[in-house]
């Protein structure tokens, strides 16, 4: 590495996170900064925090697309003195190599193997969609056709050489066996494939360069988002005529609808009912997953394959707990107290007399808190965060309240800590203010637990003097059967009812 050249890569931000995406850049390239400026803020599945620049210097190369998946290490961008010529700054990112980290492969086996850092899935899939599909165009070389063409190999296991080499020579990576683990492609093993497939590798000293083919209309090879092809496709366009506007060259959905328009200003005007059929079913936005919305999909999916659920219901008279929450409303200088954060002070004193039920389970140990971290579902327009108040058992409903309201505004601003969001033994999911009667709720693991509430309503129940009306709630206890019993469940939702409908106890 260059004394004068060092790079900017994708932050480790906690233990879990394997990637994470730049969600705004502050900075331009050629921008001087100094240490502690902020360069850009980085969004992960949990939170968006700031990035701040190691040391003094100038911003150089390009920088890397926002709203982009990355894996840690990735190189974001480069900071460089001025003395850095282009030159160098160029040879410095084509050699950069991410550092190893736990999330990513250990190097191959064969001792012969290409050892450079795979190019993980997000950074091929940021290669594809950049529209890095040059083929080449070499001295005395000969790849065989039955090496090119064929599906997109940007998921396909390679190292970074390899990847770099399989486009120079215009060679589909998906045709070629790999030797490493995990079955990754090595350069080793390009060439081997290209001479047993009868074909002839650049001699030594040969440059290899890269050209960008003729696109022929309809080639997929045309460089464009994923929402401007098919609205393309549903147009009658041809990609290749486009004038693209996009980073590198890409069409995209703007270059298209603008392509639509000159064509025929009319249908441009047209109205919604006279549109076409083909027309309505390009009409829609295609919104990619933001890495909150992959966690949730990846941790409850896991949930739901690994964690035998089963459910247990009880309805709940909630009349007396309303009566203490107005009791205790009256003096307002302290706040005010919300039937969610008597909830949480009751599933807390309840987990500390079911301690069967608040603990965590990683599929190996079970481990059981003295504490009750209670995590509290907070709806955010892109999915949900669970902040948790620390020993919920050991705190007041007021401390409670005032825990609460810090958290889910940190929430929404997306500034929790790590700490603030990970750790909980037991969450509490809350619909009633929706208006959802019951609902089922899915495990967050590590947790062996939730509870999804509803919302609280005016019922008649039988009585010893006859038919009364009561405010009854609905809520639904999830467990993992793996490690909490049918009985145990029911324990503590006996627990929990019996502090509920006599909730003197939760002040005491």
């Amino acid at each position: 590495m260059a004394n004068n050249i060092q790079p900017i890569v994708m932050p480790k931000l906690g233990l879990s996170m394997t990637e994470g995406m730049v969600a705004k850049w502050r900075v331009t390239t050629g921008a001087r900064v100094a240490p502690g400026d902020v360069l850009a803020d980085i969004e992960t599945s949990k939170l968006t925090t700031e990035l701040e620049t190691p040391g003094a210097g100038v911003i150089r190369g390009e920088l890397v697309a926002p709203q982009v998946e990355l894996s840690v290490g990735a190189l974001l961008c480069v900071l460089a003195d001025e003395a850095a010529t282009d030159r160098q700054i160029e040879e410095f990112i084509a050699g950069f190599v991410p550092a190893e980290s736990d999330g990513m492969e250990a190097a191959d086996t064969d001792p012969e193997a290409d050892h450079s850092a795979d190019v993980t899935a997000p950074q091929a899939a940021t290669e594809a969609a950049q529209g890095a599909t040059d083929t080449s165009s070499s001295t005395g070389s000969t790849i065989p056709d039955s090496l090119q063409g064929g599906a997109d190999d940007a998921q396909t296991p390679a190292t970074h050489l390899a990847r770099k080499l399989a486009k120079r020579l215009g060679l589909n990576l998906n045709k070629v066996a790999g030797s490493g683990r995990r079955s990754r492609v090595s350069k080793q093993d390009i060439e081997r494939a290209v001479v047993a497939a009868g074909g002839r590798l650049p001699a030594a000293g040969d440059h290899i360069a890269s050209a960008s083919p003729a696109v022929k209309p309809g080639d997929p090879q045309v460089r464009t988002t994923p929402s401007a092809r098919r609205l393309a496709t549903a147009a009658g366009l041809d990609l290749a005529q486009i004038t693209p506007t996009g980073t590198r060259g890409r069409v995209t959905k703007i270059d298209v609808e603008n392509a639509i328009a000159a064509r025929s200003p009319a249908l441009a005007e047209q109205t919604p009912g006279e549109l076409s059929a083909e027309d309505y079913e390009a009409a829609f936005d295609e919104l990619p997953l933001t890495p909150m919305r992959r966690a949730i999909a990846r941790r409850l999916l896991e949930s739901k394959q690994t964690a035998p659920h089963f459910r247990l219901v009880v309805e709940v008279n909630i009349d007396p707990l309303l009566t203490l929450r107005s009791d205790l409303n009256r003096d307002e200088t302290h706040g005010k107290i919300s039937i969610n954060d008597l909830l949480v002070k009751a599933v807390a004193a309840t987990l500390a007399r079911t301690p069967a039920v608040n603990i965590q389970f990683d599929g190996k140990v079970i481990r059981r808190f003295h504490d009750a971290h209670v995590a509290v579902a907070v709806a955010l327009d892109e999915g949900l965060l669970t902040p948790i108040v620390r020993a919920a058992n050991k705190k007041s409903v007021m401390e409670i309240s005032r825990t609460i309201t810090a958290l889910s505004e940190r929430a929404r601003a997306r500034s929790l800590t790590r700490e603030e969001f990970e750790g909980g033994t037991f969450t509490v999911s809350n619909l009633g203010m929706f208006g959802i009667k019951s609902f089922d709720a899915i495990i967050n693991p590590p947790q062996a637990a939730i509870l999804a509430v509803g919302a609280a309503q005016p019922r008649r129940i039988p009585s010893a003097d006859g038919d009364i009306t009561a405010t009854m709630l609905t809520a639904t206890l999830s467990c993992d059967h793996r490690v909490i019993d049918g009985a145990t469940g029911a324990r503590f939702l006996q627990s929990f009812k019996e502090l509920m409908e006599h909730p003197y106890q939760l002040l005491v």
